[in-house]
């Protein structure tokens, strides 16, 4: 999903830029500078669930760069950002000398994947203003940068806070992806790719990517041992890869939980309920760039809710389609106070339900800030948003307040079984 995603964005905004992934273990460091980067500012952040993606533009050049969640749970997702990346950039919390295996082990497992084989190496080894920090040699040593071999790499000490060392890395990605590019060789490789996915038993799924020359052997390899193999071919390592793991992984361990969108306008409170939902707390935001992705269980039944940034008509909705296809359920989120915008708010849900891809979705509003005094009634908002004039379409609007938890549960109740009757029916 996060290849398909980055294709997507690459297409939409052009792709004339050098694509980065940042990747890390947690609290390294990465946000704190992506956003040092492209804003030169130091914003408060929260850990990362999902994504952050930002353009920094640096000497005529354009990084396009994926900062992804370093959180343990989230590091086996990591390798579906790699398809058609020129560059790594690997952020080093210096100070923490407890987890330096632990990092290293993580690096190495990025940069021997089959779509890292060609990428350059840029490490930051941040939070070189702290005391007790490990000097970039250190650092060095702890990754096992010293034994690659063919490979190309720089290790940059960095204090994200300050911006000390952040452009001198970016100075040496760039200079020497150009060179690489000049010299007539894509750092991301040039072979035609299939996606191969052998699934050795219940548990043990793996995908990778692999030359169509050597397909045929792993197949006959496979078949001989008694496991299954599945081939992809052509449409792209990305996309071809993120449908293989996911029919996989339906096949293999079920497919019980709803898939569900949650778009809205910005500041409508989508990313505030999302985390109200799963860990029952509010948590600090900033804007959602990209999107945040969790699992929410409520009566037996497993929500994988996604919310999608909501800036700006011509910046991120226009990527909202691209998050429809296979989806259960739409929550839409309307800010109940935002009375200026609900024209604005009813074209975007209006073009949202019909999508092709939404035309069977079942719909669930959230008449969201009902606490607050001047608060649209939801009766307002299903005016507003057009709802009485729909047809042949499930929908149930819900007022809610994210902050404190009011009318969240009770709009999943009603989700919940209505998909469950429409699926006990076909």
């Amino acid at each position: 999903m996060g290849q398909v995603f980055r294709k997507l964005f690459d297409t939409f905004f052009g792709s004339s830029e050098m694509r980065v992934v940042m990747l890390g273990l947690d609290a390294a460091g990465k946000t704190t500078i992506l956003y040092k980067l492209h804003i030169g500012e130091v914003l408060s952040t929260v850990p990362t669930i999902g994504f952050n993606v930002e353009k920094v533009q640096y000497k005529n050049v354009v990084f396009t760069v994926w900062d992804v969640g370093g959180q343990e749970k989230l590091r086996p997702l990591w390798r579906h950002y790699f398809n058609n990346t020129d560059g790594l950039i690997y952020v080093v919390d210096s100070l923490d000398r407890e987890r330096i295996g632990q990092a290293k082990q993580e690096f190495q497992a990025i940069i021997n994947d089959p779509f890292m084989l060609n990428s350059v190496i840029l490490v930051f080894a941040n939070k070189q203003d702290l005391r007790g920090a490990m000097t970039a040699m250190e650092v060095c040593e702890g990754l096992g940068l010293f034994q690659l071999r063919n490979r190309k790499w720089h290790i940059q000490g960095t204090c994200a806070l300050k911006g000390d060392g952040l452009y001198e890395g970016l100075d040496w990605l760039a200079s020497t992806l150009k060179e690489i590019k000049a010299a007539g060789y894509s750092s991301t490789g040039t072979l035609s790719f299939c996606t191969l996915a052998l699934v050795i038993d219940e548990r043990t799924c793996r995908v990778w990517p692999v030359s169509l020359k050597n397909a045929v052997e792993y197949r006959k390899i496979c078949s001989i041992n008694s496991v299954s193999l599945f081939l992809s071919p052509s449409l792209s390592p990305a996309i071809a890869m993120g449908q293989a793991f996911r029919k996989l992984f339906d096949t293999f361990f079920g497919n019980p939980e709803i898939r569900v969108v949650m778009p809205g306008l910005d500041n409508a409170g989508k990313t505030t309920i999302l985390y109200k939902l799963q860990l029952g707390k509010v948590l600090s935001t900033i804007p959602t760039v990209g999107f945040n992705v969790e699992k929410v269980q409520y009566k037996n039944v497993d929500f994988t809710v996604w919310d999608v940034g909501g800036q700006g008509r011509h910046k991120l909705r226009p990527l909202w389609k691209h998050y429809f296809n296979n989806t259960d359920g739409l929550i839409y989120v309307v800010d109940s106070l935002d009375r200026e915008r609900i024209d604005q708010a009813k074209q975007e849900f209006q073009e949202i339900i019909n999508e092709p891809s939404m035309l069977d979705n079942v719909i669930l509003v959230f008449a969201n800030k009902q606490d607050l005094r001047g608060a649209m009634t939801p009766k307002e908002v299903c005016e507003g948003l057009g709802l009485f004039d729909l047809r042949n379409r499930k929908w149930h609007i819900q007022g809610t307040c994210a902050l404190k938890g009011d009318g969240l549960f009770e709009g999943l109740d009603w989700l919940a079984s209505t998909l469950k009757e429409r699926k006990a029916s076909r």
